[in-house]
C-alpha cells in the first residue's frame, strides 16, 4: 500500500456474526487476502471489543455450532496469481491462535450452517461459473477432530 509506506496489509471487512449464552457477538473479518491477517471479534453487549481468535485467512462466515463452538469458513488462500482453487476450509474456532481446520480443500466457500444434529451445510464455488455453486452437507462436523491452523508465512513487508 503506497498510501502506508507500501506495506503489504489491507482493511478489514466484517462478513459474519455469531451470539454467545452472554450476548456477547463474535464477528469474523475477512482482511484482505494476506494469510494469516484476518480475525473474529468478540465485542460485548456494552460495546468493547476485542481479539477473539487470530492468525486466520479469508473468512467469509462464522456461526455456533450445536455444541456451543464457532465454526468458521475461510474463502481459501491467494498467491500472486489470484486465488487457489480448493485451498477453502472449515475451522473450528479457538480462543487465541488455537484454532483447527476440520475440513480442507473446498471450493471458494463462502457460508455455513447447522442442524441439531451437528451436520454442516456449506455454500462452494460462490464464485465459480455460472450454475457450479452448491450447498454440500458434510455430516456430524461438531464431532470431527481438528487439525492446528498451519502458521501463515511472513509476508513482505509485516
Amino acid at each position: 500500500n503506497p498510501n502506508r509506506d507500501n506495506r503489504n496489509e489491507a482493511d478489514p471487512v466484517p462478513t459474519g456474526v455469531a451470539f454467545d449464552d452472554q450476548g456477547n457477538a463474535y464477528v469474523s473479518l475477512l482482511a484482505g487476502f494476506l494469510p494469516g491477517g484476518a480475525k473474529v471479534l468478540r465485542v460485548t453487549p456494552q460495546g468493547e471489543v476485542s481479539d477473539y481468535a487470530t492468525g486466520l485467512t479469508t473468512l467469509t462466515d462464522i456461526t455456533r455450532g450445536p455444541d456451543g463452538n464457532f465454526y468458521a469458513v475461510s474463502f481459501g488462500q491467494f498467491t500472486d496469481q489470484g486465488p487457489q482453487p480448493n485451498s477453502g476450509a472449515v475451522l473450528r474456532i479457538n480462543e487465541g491462535a488455537g484454532s483447527e481446520v476440520l475440513l480442507q480443500g473446498l471450493p471458494f466457500p463462502t457460508g455455513i450452517a447447522f442442524d441439531a444434529d451437528g451436520n454442516a451445510y456449506v455454500v462452494v464455488n460462490s464464485v465459480g461459473a455460472p450454475g457450479s455453486g452448491a450447498v454440500v452437507r458434510f455430516d456430524h462436523l461438531t464431532e470431527m477432530a481438528g487439525e492446528p491452523l498451519p502458521t501463515p508465512a511472513a509476508q513482505p513487508g509485516s
